[in-house]
């Protein structure tokens, strides 16, 4: 009745651990068996991949250490490319840290992030932070972010957001 739990990583900062894993992404075409590739987001350990599902971690291949802030909130990946990768950086929890607000994308698998939040404005006088980020599995260039202002939807892939729900939303 009970499950039995055991850690499996990402364990690769000795000394200080990764901190909590804040999402979890398979990719599209995961099937435990042949495709058997996912990601996880920490908020203080970037972004972390499995080849094998989830035995092991490495954040080699999908460095997020160039960024302005590491920690990631949530994680999309495109369902048609699956080497187009969104993240939300920060945290879910932020503390009056106004960069949260930044959606980053990659078309590389990870390799390589452009900044994707221009429009995804909220005033910086108190903690705002994105919570969630989907993609449109019928039309992937809409996607929609949920942030601590309001949800947010980019028709173009990312390159531009509008505002279109006021309020404090934490999921989608």
């Amino acid at each position: 009745l009970f499950a039995q739990w055991r850690p499996i990583g990402p364990d690769y900062n000795p000394g200080f651990g990764t901190g909590r894993i804040e999402c979890i992404a398979f990719d599209p075409g995961f099937d435990g068996n042949r495709n058997k590739i996912m990601y996880a987001g920490s908020p203080t350990g970037g972004l972390w991949k499995s080849k094998d599902a989830g035995k092991t971690w490495s954040n080699k291949e999908v460095s997020t250490d160039g960024l302005s802030y590491i920690g990631i909130a949530d994680i999309a990946i495109n369902p048609s490319d699956p080497k187009i990768i969104y993240i939300a950086q920060g945290t879910r929890y932020s503390i009056k840290y106004p960069f949260f607000l930044k959606v980053y994308k990659s078309v590389n698998g990870g390799k390589n992030w452009e900044e994707a939040s221009s429009g995804i404005s909220l005033p910086l006088d108190s903690a705002q932070h994105i919570s969630r980020i989907l993609i449109d599995t019928e039309n992937p260039q809409e996607l929609y972010v949920a942030t601590s202002g309001g949800i947010f939807r980019s028709r173009n892939s990312g390159s531009s957001w509008k505002l279109i729900l006021k309020g404090n939303y934490h999921g989608l």
